[in-house]
């Protein structure tokens, strides 16, 4: 089970009822289920033998090889304006594999086992065609959405 557009992930969900949902979730799990390749922002905690957490690593290793040019070219403007920093990862943040410091590495291959937990930064910038949600929108968004994939507790606020 692969949705190939996993941008689109959100908008197939708009076309489920609650009930279905939650089977999509029960299916997929909930890593899964709730990510999203446009903004994988965010903190993970994946366990690699289940298959959808593993999709989802493999999904994030992708992200963060997509991003060096990006890296690059803020370290270039860095020089030309004469800022000196030090190198900190700006994307793959805080990683652990199996409790132990894990660097990003584009030539690491993602093992079947273990736990990974990543702290993950998108930097690339929204396409210049993107436009914000206005509130209503936001708020519909959150209540079809949103709010079905919490597990009780507060329901969270509406914008004003």
């Amino acid at each position: 089970h692969k949705l190939v557009e996993s941008h689109r992930a959100k908008d197939l969900l708009g076309m489920l009822d609650e009930e279905g949902r939650k089977e999509a979730e029960a299916l997929l799990g909930r890593t899964a289920f709730s990510f999203t390749r446009m903004n994988p922002t965010g903190y993970y905690r994946l366990t690699l033998s289940d298959p959808s957490d593993r999709e989802v690593a493999m999904r994030l290793q992708e992200c963060r090889s997509e991003q060096i040019p990006r890296e690059k070219q803020l370290k270039e403007y860095g020089k030309r304006i004469g800022v000196k920093r030090d190198e900190v990862e700006r994307v793959w943040r805080n990683a652990r594999y199996k409790n132990k410091e894990a660097s990003f590495d584009p030539a690491w291959s993602l093992p079947h086992k273990g736990v990974l937990e990543v702290d993950f930064v998108e930097t690339r910038k929204p396409s210049a065609k993107a436009v914000s949600l206005n509130k209503w929108d936001f708020n519909e968004w959150m209540e079809r959405v949103i709010m079905p994939l919490k597990n009780g507790g507060d329901e969270g606020e509406m914008v004003e």
